[in-house]
């Protein structure tokens, strides 16, 4: 009997030591399926325990669109006479709200780390009503215009239109079009039109109420009796129907001479201080108007001006502005006689405030997260936070990115964020507020070589998120002496090498501007160190980019680092390559095995070398990953002819911008990528024959 206890004992231990990693997922789904942006996203894990295992909770973490799902399994010992069954249980997971797109959710064993399951689903977007900035009018005549709906990935819209003090709306339904051309508008009256929009079946709510007159509203056009202008509106005209009654302005710390040409006047009356924003387009090639802000019929008594030159558009923008009477001047420089379109925006009509679907939260630890606002058109985001239940918010500093992180938050604990964006010229109100809840304990997943988050090798080059706040320095392998390892708060990856043999990794910058990479083959248990084994820089970028050079199913792994001890966020990954190209940072096991110059496979440190044209350049492009547009800047020691390249991983041109004038000081302008699919592009930039570089990533 004693010898048949043994036995059994034997085999409960086998089993055990099997099954200490073995745990099985049948499957995941998600609820509700399908699942749009705004409401929250749970997963259903099915599970088969092995005998005397139990389900002791779990653990989410974001890398990205990538869900990490750690399953922690305990075991309870059996009696030598309780052989146990194995069992099937149901377990859920909230993934809270999500923003829509492609995730992917992978279910490992918390204690080894072991994958267990890979389940990819898509979120929707949900059909939101347009808001006000979305919504513009052009081609505004006395009896005619044309409404306009600026939303894209829609399948259709809804227009409807009515006089300001009619109860009768004038309804178009279900349109392909964005536009609605509309006719037989009754002289000096004002309207109002709202729009809505379908996602597939679904229509949303129709949207606030945008304003416009349907001819210039009163007035003869001069200073004593001018035309009268409300804010949100859109006025075309000529100034040839004006006189010549001024030809000089001054004030302001300016003075314009040579106005000879006829000047035309608006008054505009603000019954609030706020901002103020006007813009004069649509002019007739050679004639150059400028566009003048005084404060009363005085040509000396200019509050704000837009004097380009040639036909070029002006503006004026102005962030504060007390209530009051203003005239606007436009006025032809040398005899100019023009057609003109006058936009007024003014804070009567701000955008709306972010709804909380537009608000959202990931990579949420024990003391950190990262909360987004997606709200497109907006150049700046501001955003507060308090625990729920705090009567006092803390405020954040504003900033040009959708998102911002947050340190030092209390373990298990629940919070509260709010945004507000800068849209149209002015603030918005507080949206409502979104919540997340910190986690019970800090853990780094990838702190380690064998935690080492996988990267998944395409050619877009998808990038997924990371941060080595929280890191500890790493003891195996020893750091590599060829770069700078100054408090080296290391985070791991690794990634198995495609049929070509080569992959190529790309950084990209977050919180963490500065970073060094190392590189090494093999496997957990014995990493061989690359040849070179770390970049500082790669062809001037502080965020290095590396192609990996080796024999395919190989398995290489990638050690990160913020130069000179620093911690943050940034983002990696990894793209297939064909044929390495003449200027490709590459690693290999032997270092260079090609003709081209070794100086492309050292490793470049810090030189910080001024330019010697003058001050050193660096080109800046945020948001990342960008949607829309992407914003680019630089600062220029004198004004400079720009001029803008994109570029696809192939190398083809597929974007071209030329003509652009820098002024000096820090120079920032939009550059519009809708027409571009998803991908990794080169951005290149040309200033006065010196050429930047940056990385673009579209989503």
């Amino acid at each position: 009997m004693k010898r048949i206890t043994t036995a059994l004992t034997a085999l409960f231990l086998l089993v055990a030591a099997f099954t200490a990693s073995g745990q099985q997922v049948n499957s995941v789904t998600h609820s509700p399926n399908p699942a749009y942006s705004g409401n929250d996203v749970n997963l259903n894990i099915d599970i088969t325990l092995w005998p005397h295992y139990y389900l002791n909770g779990s653990y989410v973490s974001w890398v990205g669109n990538y869900a990490y799902v750690y399953l922690d399994f305990d075991y309870n010992p059996p009696t030598p006479w309780m052989p146990g069954i194995a069992v099937s249980i149901n377990y859920n997971v909230d993934l809270g709200t999500l923003y829509s797109g492609n995730y992917t959710v992978r279910v490992l064993d918390f204690d080894n780390g072991t994958l267990l399951y890979n389940y990819n689903f898509s979120v929707l977007s949900a059909c939101n009503p347009p808001v006000l900035s979305q919504l513009s009018v052009s081609n505004l005549m006395c009896t005619s215009a044309t409404l306009q709906c600026n939303v894209g990935g829609v399948s259709a819209y809804g227009f409807r239109y009515k006089a300001a003090n009619s109860s009768t709306w004038t309804t178009v339904n279900s349109t392909p079009n964005n536009y609605l051309n509309i006719v037989n508008l009754v002289v000096n009256n004002q309207y109002e039109f709202q729009s809505r929009v379908w996602c597939g079946s679904s229509a949303s709510a129709w949207s606030p109420s945008k304003y416009f007159l349907s001819c210039q509203n009163g007035g003869t056009g001069t200073c004593s009796n001018p035309y009268v202008a409300f804010c949100g509106n859109t006025y075309t005209g000529s100034n040839a129907a004006g006189a010549n009654s001024y030809t000089a302005y001054s004030g302001a710390g300016v003075n314009f001479t040579q106005m000879y040409g006829p000047e035309v006047f608006y008054q505009i009356t603000l019954t609030q201080s706020g901002p103020l924003s006007l813009s004069l387009t649509g002019l007739t090639p050679g004639q150059d108007l400028d566009l003048i802000l005084l404060s009363s019929c005085n040509s000396n008594s200019i509050v704000a001006y837009s004097g380009n030159s040639s036909n070029t558009s002006e503006y004026i923008n102005i962030g504060y502005l007390a209530a009051g009477t203003y005239r606007i001047a436009i006025d032809g420089w040398n005899y100019a006689v023009s057609n003109y379109v006058l936009t007024v925006q003014c804070n009567s009509y701000a955008c709306q405030a972010p709804s909380p679907g537009q608000l959202f939260a990931t990579n949420i630890a024990a003391s950190s997260a990262r909360i987004y606002c997606n709200y497109p058109g907006a150049s700046a985001f501001d955003w507060r936070y308090r625990v729920v239940g705090s009567l006092n918010w803390i405020d954040l500093p504003v900033s040009s990115s959708n998102f911002t992180d947050l340190f030092s938050l209390n373990s298990n604990t629940t919070y509260e964020f709010q945004c507000t964006v800068f849209c149209s010229g002015a603030w918005t109100l507080w949206s409502s507020s979104q919540y997340f809840t910190t986690s019970s304990y800090n853990y780094v997943i990838n702190d380690e070589h064998c935690k080492a988050i996988e990267l998944m090798p395409n050619s877009l080059c998808y990038q997924i998120s990371g941060s080595n706040y929280g890191a500890t320095t790493s003891l195996y392998p020893s750091a590599p002496t060829e770069c700078n390892t100054a408090g080296m708060l290391d985070v791991w990856y690794k990634v198995q090498l495609p049929y070509t043999g080569k992959v190529k990794i790309y950084t990209f910058a977050g919180t963490m501007t500065d970073a060094v990479v190392a590189f090494y083959y093999g496997g957990c248990n014995k990493l061989n160190a690359g040849n070179p084994t770390c970049f500082d820089v790669t062809n001037g970028d502080e965020m290095p980019d590396v192609t990996l050079n080796g024999t395919a199913g190989e398995w290489w792994y990638i050690r990160i680092w913020g130069y000179g001890g620093t911690a943050g966020t940034f983002s990696i990954c990894a793209q297939t390559v064909v044929n390495l190209v003449a200027d490709e940072n590459t690693v290999s096991k032997e270092g260079s095995t090609d003709d081209r110059d070794d100086a492309s496979h050292v490793v470049t440190e810090k030189k910080n070398t001024p330019d010697p044209g003058g001050t050193a350049l660096k080109l800046t492009l945020f948001p990342m990953p960008a949607h829309d547009f992407v914003n680019y800047s630089i600062e220029l020691d004198k004004d400079s002819e720009l001029q803008i390249q994109v570029f696809d991983l192939n190398g083809r041109l597929v974007k071209e911008v030329v003509g652009l004038s820098g002024t000096t000081g820090a120079f920032s302008e939009r550059l519009e990528i809708t027409d571009l699919p998803p991908g990794l592009y080169v951005v290149r930039m040309n200033v006065d024959g010196k050429e930047l570089t940056g990385k673009l990533m579209k989503q």
